[in-house]
């Protein structure tokens, strides 16, 4: 999130008559009744935490002057929907782009507060015992966030690096292995958190399907990964899918389940998953985040070269940018490995250095071209 900042408008009258404890009351009811809907569309509970999160520190990152001696101090769904929360979206859209942030964040912030003004605009009426229209207590409300406000997705948004592939990778993967391991307290948890990074950048999986893969998803006979809680769309739950196994995985994978693992189980706690807790419990998203922050953090300061940032998506885009150079005619394959249904989001994981692109470029060219006799 940016900065706070402040929102130089005066604030209509037909607002500001609302006592301010009416308008938050009215705020909270909107906003609830809005979260309430991620249930029945069928949406992941972590879904709905993440946006609740964001709304509660969008809404009080923006400061507003009401008239003096009037609580407000920051804004309020009203705001926006008034004619000149389009202002306020504008100064918010500037200071998204001034602090450098991802053209992914940048939508995505934007996309969830248009979402919010649209259930608003949508529903029209302040849920409560006694439903009130939302013109009749403030304004007519109306669409701040247009399609104006947020950057289109591209490529080559110059804040985001290129993906970390071939001997970047290499060399991140023997520092974890080596260095992190040998420098951490606990080598087993350290053990696990490398078998982590190679299932993630050898197979595409995200975290929290990496999370959830038991003893048995791992088909070393088939070279296959069953991939049982795969991130699903639109409330159709979760996409289940099978994606490979290579064999440098599959090795790490042996070493760790006979050697790693059994250090870290504990009798009294009954799990099949195949990352666990120093507990024995199953790992969770959180503290597999917290790890890749250290491993990052760590890799930066022995002189690994890394990207600005790098979070647990960037295995996959590893994953996808390496595959798709390798084998750019196999595209619409790579997208069924990594649990799409189609192509329309592949793009957003290729993330190829110049050379990258023009080596697999020639290579497609020279299948298409016929040689010259």
């Amino acid at each position: 999130m940016p900065y706070q900042f402040t929102v130089l408008i005066e604030v209509p009258q037909v607002l500001a008559a609302v006592p301010y404890e009416q308008r938050k009351a009215d705020h909270d009811l909107v906003v609830a009744a809005y979260l309430r809907t991620f249930e029945k569309r069928g949406l992941e509970e972590e879904t709905s935490r993440r946006t609740r999160k964001f709304l509660g520190s969008f809404f009080k990152s923006i400061l507003i002057r009401y008239p003096a001696g009037d609580p407000q101090w920051h804004i309020l769904i009203w705001d926006l929907l008034h004619p000149y929360g389009s202002e306020i979206i504008d100064l918010y859209a500037a200071s998204l782009n001034k602090y450098a942030f991802k053209r992914g964040s940048q939508i995505k912030y934007l996309s969830e507060i248009r979402r919010l003004c649209e259930y608003t605009i949508q529903k029209a009426y302040i849920p409560s015992r006694t439903p009130v229209a939302v013109k009749e207590r403030y304004v007519t409300p109306s669409q701040p966030v247009t399609r104006y406000d947020h950057p289109v997705h591209a490529i080559d948004d110059p804040n985001v690096d290129p993906a970390v592939i071939g001997d970047s990778l290499r060399h991140l993967l023997d520092f974890v292995r080596v260095e992190y391991v040998k420098n951490s307290r606990n080598k087993d948890l350290a053990r696990r958190d490398y078998v982590a990074i190679v299932v993630a950048v050898t197979s595409g999986v995200r975290a929290n399907e990496l999370c959830h893969l038991d003893i048995d998803d791992i088909r070393f006979e088939e070279r296959r990964i069953w991939v049982r809680f795969g991130k699903g769309h639109n409330g159709s739950g979760k996409r289940q899918r099978l994606t490979i196994l290579t064999d440098f995985a599959a090795e790490t994978l042996r070493i760790y389940l006979k050697h790693t693992r059994p250090k870290l189980a504990r009798a009294d706690v009954a799990t099949d998953a195949v990352l666990l807790t120093q507990q024995g419990n199953r790992v969770t998203y959180g503290a597999m985040k917290a790890r890749l922050n250290k491993i990052v953090r760590l890799a930066k300061e022995s002189d690994i070269k890394m990207p600005n940032s790098f979070g647990w998506h960037d295995p996959r885009r590893s994953f996808t940018t390496g595959n798709t150079a390798e084998h750019p005619e196999k595209l619409i394959h790579i997208s069924g490995l990594l649990g799409h249904t189609g192509l329309g989001t592949v793009h957003r994981y290729i993330r190829p250095s110049r050379r990258t692109l023009r080596d697999a470029t020639k290579k497609v060219a020279g299948q298409l071209v016929p040689p010259t006799s």
